[in-house]
């Protein structure tokens, strides 16, 4: 087991790109003011850096700043002030979070970075961009916190989350999700979005004419929605030849059907 010690320095943090064992222990000095509170928020923006900067240990760097979300939303949760400081940052930085996980809130606050836009007649101004990578393991963070998990173990617990789905093991980040989406259903509306993009983009779908029948050389792997990927291949006398069914999982197929829908479509 290795401690990287302190995760509320930079130096600590930076320690993450140079480790070699997947498992860890994190560590947080205790925070005894405001102004230190404050300071330590800022170093979401540390993470973020080294999530997006390196590929080798880019899943441990994203493992160990969901450590650091799960003990900023544990410090946010149990002392007023802190609270208080956290929402004046969302202020601050223009935060507008509209979902109902008050922990993307949390995550949309801590991870990202300043950067300078473009505006209107050659103007540019300061925006706070939020991590793509790590505003989206809200979901992750509320079932760790639910289930009071330490801080300290939150990697190892990552790392060893596994739970069979169907014929599909899920795991790590993707169980831990799962897990949650059990406790905290989406409505129909947002199951909607999730899986399509939008209404107008299902209907669509569903009312395109075939381009044809084909059978398939193996038993299709249809998600709940009906639809499958599989592979083709260009034959000979300009036939397309079907090899296989792709298999991929429910979330790669239905994008991979917005992603054709948006080609065949422009």
């Amino acid at each position: 087991m290795t401690t990287i010690s302190n995760l509320n320095t930079t130096t600590s943090i930076n320690a993450v790109a140079a480790a070699t064992q997947h498992t860890f222990e994190q560590s947080f000095d205790d925070i005894t003011s405001v102004e230190q509170f404050k300071d330590v928020l800022e170093k979401g923006s540390a993470f973020s850096n080294l999530v997006d900067g390196i590929i080798a240990t880019g899943h441990l760097a994203t493992y160990n700043a969901i450590a650091f979300a799960v003990q900023i939303a544990w410090l946010i949760e149990n002392y007023p002030a802190y609270k208080a400081a956290f929402d004046e940052r969302l202020k601050t930085l223009q935060v507008n979070y509209k979902g109902d996980n008050a922990y993307g809130t949390v995550t949309r606050g801590l991870f990202g970075k300043i950067e300078t836009v473009q505006g209107a007649n050659n103007t540019t101004s300061q925006k706070w961009v939020p991590n793509l990578t790590l505003s989206n393991k809200d979901r992750v963070i509320r079932h760790l916190m639910e289930n009071a998990v330490p801080s300290a173990v939150v990697v190892e617990t990552i790392i060893s989350a596994s739970v069979k789905v169907g014929d599909t093991t899920l795991k790590k980040l993707d169980a831990l999700a799962y897990f949650d989406l059990q406790n905290h259903p989406l409505s129909a509306d947002a199951q909607v979005k999730r899986t399509w993009g939008s209404v107008a983009l299902r209907d669509a779908v569903k009312a395109r004419q075939a381009a044809g029948k084909v059978d398939l050389p193996t038993a299709a792997n249809f998600n709940e929605q009906g639809y499958g990927l599989a592979v083709i291949r260009k034959g000979v006398n300009g036939e397309t030849e079907i090899l296989y069914d792709a298999s991929l999982g429910d979330r790669e197929i239905m994008r991979g059907v917005r992603m054709g829908y948006a080609a065949v479509s422009n």
